[in-house]
């Protein structure tokens, strides 16, 4: 895309929550354009936290079409440490089928997950940050 290109949706960062509404808006709406307007990479590399996905996360990115890249890359949550000061409680609770409460993965990974399930995306772009000014010229979504 070039600096005067126009698109339909620009969502501004490329963390997960951008990639997945650019996923998200890009399965719903197809016809459009959707750009994102990535900032600059944080600065000491690969972001070292984790993140945990829930049931409700593993609907979402299956709906999306790609919880088994994101499985591929993360491990299963099997127990659960609750602490409250001086008295921790474990406990290995799971449902009766056996099935991990949800899943870990490193978020650098998850990012990886998201941004190739994005590049395979004909109606999205990524671009990086605009040195210079945006013009934005509203129009109803139809």
């Amino acid at each position: 895309m070039d600096r005067s290109a126009s698109v339909d949706i620009a969502i501004a960062g490329a963390g997960h929550t951008a990639l997945t509404a650019a996923l998200t808006l890009a399965s719903a709406l197809p016809q459009r354009r959707i750009a994102l307007l990535s900032g600059a990479q944080p600065e000491g590399g690969a972001d070292p936290r984790v993140t945990a996905l829930s049931g409700s996360s593993r609907e979402i990115f299956s709906a999306l079409g790609c919880w088994s890249a994101i499985v591929a890359r993360s491990a299963p949550i099997t127990d659960i440490c609750v602490s409250e000061s001086q008295a921790p409680l474990r406990a290995h609770l799971g449902p009766s089928s056996g099935a991990a409460f949800g899943q870990v993965i490193a978020n650098h990974h998850l990012t990886e997950c998201l941004t190739e399930a994005v590049a395979g995306l004909a109606n999205v772009t990524c671009q990086p940050a605009a040195t210079g000014a945006l013009q934005f010229q509203a129009a109803a979504i139809a």
